[in-house]
């Protein structure tokens, strides 16, 4: 449907998110779980790109590979794990399923920009995600578009693909986060 809609001209550019709940253990409990985001690394984020603390020049598309993981400032202040650590880590997907495997942890990011009120994230590539996961959904899709009756027709359309998926364009997310922080100050 992403490609159909970019050919189109519809869609700019798009990145779709898959989310699910991390634990270090085999058990899940407020405490002890943490976000998990399969990304497609050459299109996440639409926005401003993430602050790497570790390594300094990182990038997404470089490090999001092979069981490779990324984890946020504050996962690291929680978990105490850090770049080159080889964790294991029980996933419960949305649909319910759980797994056990392991990640290493090639990448940090400052809880800045888009990571702001994101708390303990993990992220990994969507295609690592879809070798533990034979079938994956997509929780958030975000979308640019030229103009905003593109963007109107662009949600349509993936509302009526993936009817489950909260769909934004990146205009409304940055909408959000600015009201976020109006809030905060």
């Amino acid at each position: 449907v992403f490609a159909q809609l970019t050919q189109s001209g519809k869609i700019s550019d798009y990145t779709a998110i898959s989310s699910a709940t991390g634990s270090l253990t085999s058990t899940f409990s407020l405490t002890n779980s943490f976000t998990i985001q399969a990304v497609d690394p050459d299109h996440y984020p639409l926005v401003t790109a993430p602050t790497f603390t570790n390594p300094a020049d990182g990038s997404l598309p470089q490090l999001l590979t092979g069981q490779q993981v990324v984890v946020s400032q504050k996962f690291v202040n929680i978990y105490h794990k850090n770049v080159g650590d080889t964790i294991p880590v029980s996933i419960k997907a949305e649909t319910g399923s759980e797994l056990r495997t392991q990640f290493r942890v090639v990448g940090i990011v400052n809880n800045t920009g888009i990571y702001s009120q994101a708390g303990a994230v993990m992220q990994l590539s969507q295609y690592d995600y879809q070798t533990l996961q034979s079938e994956i959904g997509y929780t958030r899709v975000y979308v640019t578009t030229r103009n905003v009756q593109q963007a109107k027709d662009a949600v349509k359309a993936l509302s009526k693909q993936l009817p489950l998926t909260a769909i934004q364009t990146a205009a409304d997310l940055q909408k959000s986060l600015q009201s976020s922080i109006d809030t905060i100050n």
